[in-house]
């Protein structure tokens, strides 16, 4: 078997390295007396945060690029099949894409190694729905256990690729497949003859070793790799946010016919109401001075006033406090009785 690396994966290193992982129900680093297996080559799809695989140990030579945090064990396996490498060899592990940028410090610590000692090659991240067992997307991480001389890592955005064999099953195709092979191939081949790899396109982009920590170490591709964004969202998640937008649509229509209909009977009631009391529309009012009108003169004092003022008066009484941007505002309505009114008026006259 080939890699995109055109070199032979050591398939009985690898076969023996999985088979010693498969018999035990706890993970590799909590066995100090296991069989001690070197490879070339590692294909590995580990069972992350598995029972038995609680980290026991923290010795600094078992985690060379810093110790995973508690509860996290996928910067475990990937650091202990790292020192299962011969001089050279590679290693190929199937990631859960929260390790691409997890807030964690000591994940990031550990990106930053990975990156800074060049151990770190490539990440392809794969679309969702691939397995039977799961729905999440997860990432392809290709790491080396000796320093790069080049600082580029590859990135591959392959998140949108691949055909719904069922509304829960994702499938890659042999196009997709050899798409992404051949992106790796052609960044691999390119950086065997020194040659300066193509920027950024389409499914894969490079990154230097400034551009990754200025983004604080996220490895994330969708950073470093320009697509469109319709490239970058799946047919289904597409339909189904069309779907949404139909149904909003709908209802938002539905709610207009009905206040239209709404204002057409409020209007119909206004009309009848003005032509039955023979209101104006507010467009014909005209406005008057309140002096043309009616005769204007000072009234008793406000004590007076007071004394006067009843609960069952029918004439609203207006002080000066209630004028303000030449209109009367009462906030609190004050009346007297009609004959008290009167009596005010005759002896204010």
């Amino acid at each position: 078997m080939r890699t995109p690396f055109d070199s032979p994966v050591c398939i009985s290193c690898c076969t023996a390295y999985g088979a010693r992982l498969g018999t035990s129900s706890a993970a590799p680093w909590n066995e100090p007396d296991r069989l001690s297996v070197t490879a070339d080559r590692i294909l590995l799809n580990p069972p992350f945060n598995a029972r038995g695989s609680v980290l026991h140990t923290s010795m600094p030579e078992q985690w060379p690029y810093g110790p995973p945090p508690p509860g996290s064990d996928y910067f475990a396996w990937v650091q202990d099949a790292l020192r299962k490498l011969n001089p050279g060899g590679r290693l190929a592990v199937l990631m859960p894409n929260n390790a691409l940028a997890s807030a964690s410090r000591q994940d990031r610590d550990i990106r930053r190694n990975l990156v800074e000692r060049g151990a770190l090659e490539c990440i392809i991240t794969l679309p969702a729905k691939l397995f039977r067992d799961t729905a999440i997307p997860v990432s392809v991480w290709i790491l080396r256990n000796a320093p790069s001389r080049s600082r580029q890592i590859l990135f591959v955005d392959a998140r949108h690729l691949g055909v719904m064999e069922s509304r829960t099953r994702r499938l890659l195709t042999e196009d997709d497949t050899s798409a992404v092979v051949r992106a790796v191939a052609s960044w691999q081949f390119d950086r065997e003859r020194s040659v300066a790899h193509a920027g950024t396109t389409g499914l894969s982009g490079t990154a230097e070793l400034d551009d990754v920590r200025d983004r604080d170490y996220s490895l994330n591709p969708a950073d470093y790799v320009a697509q469109s964004v319709s490239a970058g969202r799946d047919a289904d998640d597409l339909q189904t946010e069309l779907e949404a937008s139909a149904a909003m649509f709908r209802r938002a229509r539905h709610v207009m016919v009905l206040a239209d209909q709404q204002m057409t009977k409020v209007q119909r009631e206004l009309d009848s109401l003005h032509a039955l009391v023979g209101v104006r529309e507010l467009t014909d009012w005209e406005e008057w001075p309140l002096g043309a009108i009616c005769e204007v003169q000072a009234g008793p004092s406000p004590s007076l006033i007071k004394r006067t003022r009843s609960d069952d008066g029918i004439v609203p009484v207006v002080q000066p406090t209630h004028l303000r941007d030449r209109r009367i505002v009462v906030p609190d309505q004050m009346s007297v009785r009609h004959e008290h009114a009167e009596g005010t008026l005759r002896s204010t006259a």
